[in-house]
């Protein structure tokens, strides 16, 4: 079943990207050069909010674009089309650019897409292509509702006198993997994290995290992809702001929070979030909390 999109048409993050055509030319044009293998990342993205609204977008991340482009060009086409069916999406003149946002309307659930990407020198000659995986977009209505368990309800004060943490807990929502996030009611995101786990620990006094948490060596299946950063919040005692990351605190005493846990959809493979392709994101309602 089509799902009802309520973003623009495309949601260009760089005030020098400009939306162009659909007849411009394919990422395969007869212009000279021999361009290099750049990289290109496309991610699939479904995500039903706690009020049961649903945005689907297809999130692109590239590297490996030599010092020389002064503009990269972007391309899409459905998997059963040639490659010189390709539309064109956009042009980036801005090199520091890694990023870029389609939220075309007419993308649907079920259909492969293949992204494409070119960049030019100041000549107009190719230095740099690459090519996407096959990708589409999967039905985050698949993902049953969930609810918090641990806080039950707005409003509860949850005391921590020794410092050893706050525990949170939610139903399991059966796709094996959550992000959690604790923020203040300023919306400053204090902490967030990747689980398997259904409940977690984090810590007040200390400001360190607690069993249950993202402790020791990471997970490398869950190393959250570049192009979903600015979605899937983390946050690091010594963050990496190329990353979004943002520093690690500790929960204050006597104030208010927020915590938010979305249950995450990963395919090909379920539970790793670094190689996905297409990922479905449900989150539980937001529940706030008094610290002590």
């Amino acid at each position: 079943m089509r799902q009802s999109i309520k973003t623009p048409l495309l949601t260009l993050l760089a005030l020098s990207t400009a939306v162009l055509a659909a007849c411009g030319p394919s990422p395969n044009s007869t212009i000279p050069g021999n361009p290099a293998q750049a990289k290109l990342n496309a991610i699939a993205i479904t995500e039903i909010s706690s009020d049961n609204a649903v945005n689907s977008e297809i999130s692109l991340s590239w590297s490996e674009i030599p010092a020389s482009s002064k503009s990269l060009k972007f391309f899409r086409r459905r998997a059963d089309q040639s490659i010189s069916d390709s539309l064109e999406l956009a042009t980036l003149s801005d090199p520091t650019r890694v990023t870029l946002q389609d939220t075309d309307p007419s993308l649907a659930p079920g259909v492969e897409y293949v992204y494409s990407i070119r960049s030019d020198n100041a000549s107009n000659i190719a230095v740099a292509s690459a090519e996407s995986p096959k990708i589409s977009i999967i039905n985050a209505n698949a993902i049953k509702p969930f609810k918090l368990s641990e806080p039950a309800t707005n409003g509860a004060t949850l005391k921590d006198p020794l410092g050893n943490g706050h525990q949170f807990s939610w139903e399991d929502s059966g796709t094996g993997l959550y992000h959690v996030q604790v923020s203040n009611t300023a919306g400053q995101v204090l902490w967030g994290a990747i689980t398997r786990n259904t409940t977690i620990s984090y810590g007040t006094l200390s400001g360190t995290q607690k069993q249950g948490a993202v402790t020791g060596p990471e997970d490398p299946k869950l190393i959250v992809p570049l192009a979903l950063t600015k979605k899937i919040v983390i946050s690091r005692p010594s963050p990496n702001a190329t990353r979004n990351e943002v520093a690690f605190q500790g929960i204050g005493n006597t104030a208010q929070f927020r915590i938010q846990v979305s249950a995450i959809e990963t395919q090909p493979t379920k539970g790793d979030l670094a190689s996905a392709r297409s990922i479905a994101i449900r989150k539980a309602e937001e529940i706030r909390f008094i610290a002590q």
